[in-house]
C-alpha cells in the first residue's frame, strides 16, 4: 500500500514542478513487499500537500485532512493569537483573522485565510525550494522555537530558501515547515509554520 501511495505522490509532485528536466519513470511494482522509509513517506506527503496548496487542489488536499491545523508565520507560535483552522477553511474562510504580530514593527498580521496563504505560503513557491530537510531545522534565527508546545512530537518537512538578494548577506532567508501527524500507515497535515530571520 505504501508503494502505491508513494508512486501516486511522485506522479502528482512531478506535475507540480515548473519545468521538469526529464519525464519521470515510475518503476513497476514487484511481487516482493516494498517498505518505504519514514523519511521518504514524510517527504512525499509534504510535497503533495505543498503542491495541492499551490494548485488550489482541494480534492487532493482533503486526503491529508485530519484535525485542525496550527498555522503561524513564525516558529514562535504566539499562544494568544495563533490560528487553528480545518483544512477546508484554508480556501473558504472569509474572516479577517489576527494571525500574529509582525516581527520588528509589532503590527498586526490580519488577513483572510486566502490572503495569508498568498503572502506566507504561495509567494515563495516552496515546491521549488533548493533545500529540503526532514525533522532537521535548516533556517535558524533568533526566535524561540516553541512549536512542540502546539504540535507535540509531530515530525515536519522544512522547505528552505537561503536568500534572494546578495546585499542582505543571507538574512532574507525564508522557510516553511509542513508538520504531519501519524495516522495508521500514513500522515495527515497538522501544521504550517513559517520561519525567517527575525529582529
Amino acid at each position: 500500500m505504501r508503494y502505491i501511495y508513494f508512486v501516486l505522490t511522485l506522479l502528482f509532485v512531478a506535475g507540480c514542478q515548473e519545468s521538469p528536466e526529464e519525464p519521470v519513470t515510475v518503476p513497476q511494482p514487484q511481487s516482493r513487499k516494498i517498505t518505504l522509509s519514514e523519511n521518504a513517506l514524510l517527504r512525499a506527503t509534504a510535497d503533495s500537500i505543498i503542491c495541492s496548496i499551490e494548485q488550489s487542489d482541494t480534492d487532493m488536499l482533503r486526503q491529508f485532512a485530519g484535525s485542525e491545523i496550527v498555522i503561524s508565520p513564525y516558529v514562535f507560535v504566539d499562544p494568544e493569537v495563533h490560528v487553528e483552522l480545518s483544512l477546508d477553511s484554508l480556501f473558504s474562510d472569509k474572516n479577517n483573522r489576527l494571525w500574529a504580530y509582525e516581527d520588528g514593527s509589532g503590527r498586526e498580521i490580519r488577513l483572510t485565510a486566502k490572503s495569508y496563504l498568498e503572502k506566507y505560503v504561495l509567494e515563495d513557491r516552496f515546491s521549488n525550494a533548493p533545500q529540503v530537510s526532514v525533522n532537521v531545522p535548516i533556517g535558524i534565527g533568533n526566535s524561540e522555537d516553541n512549536t512542540q508546545a502546539f504540535l507535540k512530537n509531530d515530525p515536519y518537512v522544512e522547505y528552505y530558501y537561503p536568500g534572494f538578494d546578495e546585499k542582505f548577506g543571507g538574512l532574507d532567508w525564508v522557510s516553511l515547515r509542513v508538520y504531519l501527524h501519524k495516522t495508521g500507515s500514513g500522515y495527515k497535515l497538522s501544521g504550517l509554520i513559517g520561519n525567517c530571520w527575525t529582529i
